[in-house]
C-alpha cells in the first residue's frame, strides 16, 4: 500500500507542478498569481451569473450551434446519396419473417 500511495503522490505533485508551469508559460494577463490565474479560467465570463466549467461549455456549444444555423436537416441533407441502401426495409420484413416462421 505504501508505493501505492507514495506513486499517487509523487503524481499529483508533479501535475501541480506541470498546472503552474503552464500558468506562468501562458498568462497573458500580465504578472497574475496562479490561484488568479486558475480562477480567471474556471470563470471567464463575468457578464451573466457565475457558472461551472461544465455549464459555460454547454452554453457556448449552444449558442455556436445556433449561430451556424446548422441542424439536423442539414446534417441530413448533405448525407443524402443516389446510391441503393445496404439494406432495405422489406429485406428486413421478409428475415424477420423467415425466423419467426
Amino acid at each position: 500500500m505504501g508505493p501505492v500511495i507514495a506513486s499517487v503522490a509523487i503524481a499529483v505533485l508533479a501535475a501541480a507542478g506541470v498546472l503552474v508551469i503552464a500558468a506562468r508559460m501562458t498568462s497573458d494577463r500580465g504578472e497574475e498569481s496562479f490561484v488568479a490565474a486558475l480562477r480567471h479560467g474556471l470563470r471567464h465570463d463575468t457578464s451573466g451569473p457565475p457558472m461551472g466549467v461544465i455549464a459555460s461549455a454547454r452554453r457556448e456549444h449552444a449558442e455556436s450551434a445556433v449561430a451556424d444555423g446548422s441542424g439536423m436537416d442539414d446534417l441530413f441533407r448533405a448525407a443524402a446519396t443516389e446510391q441503393s441502401a445496404y439494406l432495405s426495409a422489406d429485406d428486413l420484413v421478409r428475415r424477420r419473417a423467415r425466423t419467426t416462421g
